[in-house]
């Protein structure tokens, strides 16, 4: 009986101890050198790309969604961050805004870029437009 709870107890140890000591999927990764670094980010996804605060204010619509999002585009940017404003025509999160949201992802698509909301009406965070 001693010895089956040894060999037992020896076989979980070394069960244990390979468990413990196996690398994890993320632990196989390697360090890639810089130029293989450069030649993979040249062209990343527009997901992961830098970002510019798009800040809503007054009258929005297709043709004003689109100039902003031609500008952001010339000027290198494949992300916006729309950012609610004040007098829009349409009241924060009602059906509306979420048309101009629609209108804006619709031409965002069109010029390959992303878009992120900030999910307030103005500051402070959490007041919804209140």
């Amino acid at each position: 009986m001693k010895t089956f709870i040894y060999r037992t107890g020896l076989l979980l140890s070394v069960i244990i101890t390979q468990q413990a000591t196996a690398q994890q999927f993320w632990q196989k990764l390697s360090l890639p050198s810089a130029a293989e670094m450069a030649a993979k980010f040249k062209v990343y996804p527009s997901v992961y790309a830098e970002t510019v605060t798009w800040g809503w204010e007054g009258n929005i619509n297709r043709e004003i969604i689109a100039a902003n999002l031609d500008s952001m585009h010339s000027h290198g940017f494949r992300v916006a961050t729309i950012e609610a404003g004040y007098n829009t025509p349409a009241e924060y999160l009602s059906s509306g805004w979420f048309e101009l949201v629609k209108i804006a992802v619709e031409e965002a698509k069109k010029r390959g870029m992303h878009l992120w909301i900030i999910d307030e009406g103005k500051y402070p965070s959490g007041f919804a437009g209140w």
